[in-house]
């Protein structure tokens, strides 16, 4: 094998490891991951912002959002945290505006 060929080689998979380790690093998020645990205090917190993006509403508030909205919060006050947590992140998704949803799922926790 030529010397050429043998150094072409190396620099080729130098340059493919390099790559594939550089790939396997995500850039660094922009805002630190947030934290919650399912409590009470959550719920409570979760129920408030619903509450506070339907008021907020410019246009009519979506009936599915309102009965999530009330499902999660009877789920909470059962106990049932996971459950109620989940329905309670849904009327925010639904209340949310298409072009701020990702801002208002981030705000909130989700």
């Amino acid at each position: 094998m030529s010397p050429w060929l043998r150094v072409s080689g190396l620099a080729a998979l130098t340059v493919a490891i390099c790559l594939s380790a550089r790939l396997g690093v995500s850039p660094p998020s922009p805002q630190p991951a947030r934290i919650t645990t399912d409590t009470t205090r959550y719920c409570r917190q979760l129920a408030g912002r619903v509450e506070a993006l339907a008021r907020a509403a410019p246009r009519a508030v979506p009936a599915r959002a309102m009965a999530l909205r009330a499902e999660g919060r009877r789920m909470c006050a059962q106990g049932r945290l996971r459950r109620g947590l989940l329905c309670l992140r849904r009327a925010v998704v639904l209340l949310a505006a298409p072009a701020r949803r990702h801002a208002v799922v981030r705000a909130a926790g989700l």
